[in-house]
């Protein structure tokens, strides 16, 4: 394989990267630090407050995030009336550490915005989504302000927007204009706000039932822009897989991973069976393997909750997937036997790789693991993210 089209699969960056480490002779040392960094940023906590009246729909948007249905099991408990009385947490399915938290309505009477942080530990959380069905009122606002002054992210999430939009079709079907009621709904949860010191770009539009649709997109991108660095790939892979953007923003985090990862395998340099002279970390690449399709939604319960979210058959999404690893058993066995079929394959980016260092040693070792694992997991990444985007777009067919 030419330099050229090597350079297609792996960016300059990294290939210098890989040079200036190799030709160092610290790998082993700058894997350490960097499985290192890798632990520490995977086991960092993101936590996200959800509050607002009762009634407002709290628990459905968590469900939503968690990309769970208000009856599947572990699903936050929804009903009209509040069902919260103190702080719940409900920690992602697939990503424990991204928990989001059900705190108690402040529509009583006596609320005390400050007493209320107080009371729900406001110090643990990162962000808070405050959510009201209607208009919001003073004791939104108070909060707001109250969370500000903290230092904290706040946003306002203006939930039933696809129960408004289908009242007023009912009763205006000769004259509806889907946009317009939009505007006009914008425009009324603003002018509750101004005055307030609540910036208009705070405010998103958002069905619970149909997080494809409306502001729930822009929520989403807003709360990952304003999360720091280290929180913001965690909350990023645990996103539902609702858009084109998500999925493009997904596949770029993985890759930058995948460049950490085989760096880290570079530092192991393990061979995974006898006579297999493509060196390795296994353990490494079924990790990666599996937490691919599970960012991707590409699992029996991704894909089923993708079906319910957009009313389709899940034999049908099913059905566009091409990946040759959908549905199977990502174990040691399956690892070492792809290894052993595309070893001509990998073996010529592995090649290029001992091209730029002397082949000595542990350099050796190095360059051959890192050009593996990096081959291996690149090649799959692009396998599933474009089964991805044909999933989504099969799951959008209907509403183009």
């Amino acid at each position: 394989m030419e330099s050229e089209k090597i350079s297609k699969i792996i960016p300059k960056e990294d290939m210098q990267r890989m040079k200036d480490y190799l030709k160092d002779d610290d790998i082993t040392e700058a894997a350490a630090q960097l499985k290192e960094a890798l632990e520490k940023a995977d086991n960092v906590q993101l936590n996200i407050a959800i509050t607002g009246q009762s009634g407002s729909g709290k628990s459905t948007f968590i469900n939503a995030m968690r990309g769970l249905g208000d009856e599947d099991e572990g699903a936050a408990e929804t009903g009209v009336t509040e069902t919260t009385i103190k702080p719940t947490s409900y920690p992602h399915p697939q990503h424990k550490n991204v928990i989001y938290w059900d705190l108690p309505g402040i529509g009583t009477p006596d609320f005390k915005a400050n007493k209320y942080l107080e009371k729900v530990e406001f110090g643990k959380y990162d962000a808070f989504i405050i959510i009201a069905c209607e208009r919001f009122i003073e004791n939104h606002v108070l909060l707001a302000e109250a969370i500000h002054s903290q230092k904290k992210l706040y946003y306002f999430a203006r939930s039933k927007i696809d129960r408004d939009l289908n009242e007023s079709k009912e009763r205006r079907s000769k004259s509806y204009n889907e946009q317009d009621i939009m505007k006009k709904l914008q425009e009324d949860c603003s002018n509750g706000l101004r005055g307030k010191g609540v910036q208009e770009k705070r405010i998103f539009l958002i069905s619970s039932f149909k997080p494809h649709l409306y502001d729930f997109p822009k929520l989403m991108e807003a709360l990952e822009n304003d999360l720091p660095d280290i929180k913001r790939d965690m909350f990023l892979r645990c996103l539902p897989s609702i858009s084109f953007q998500v999925l493009e923003k997904k596949r770029k985090a993985l890759k930058q991973r995948i460049w950490q990862l085989s760096l880290v395998s570079a530092g192991v340099a393990v061979f995974p069976a006898p006579g297999l002279s493509i060196a390795c970390d296994v353990t490494i690449l079924i990790g990666a393997l599996n937490a691919f399709l599970i960012d991707f939604g590409l699992t029996k319960s991704g894909l089923k909750q993708m079906a319910k979210t957009f009313n389709k058959d899940v034999n049908d999404l099913k059905s566009v997937i091409k990946s040759s690893l959908f549905n199977k058993t990502i174990d040691k066995e399956l690892v070492i036997k792809l290894l052993t079929s595309s070893i001509v394959a990998a073996g010529m980016v592995v090649e290029y790789f001992l091209s730029l260092v002397p082949v000595v040693g542990s350099l050796a070792a190095g360059a051959i693991s890192f050009g593996t694992t990096y081959w291996m997991l690149n090649n799959f990444l692009e396998e599933i993210g474009d089964d991805a985007v044909r999933v989504l777009t099969k799951a959008l067919e209907d509403f183009v």
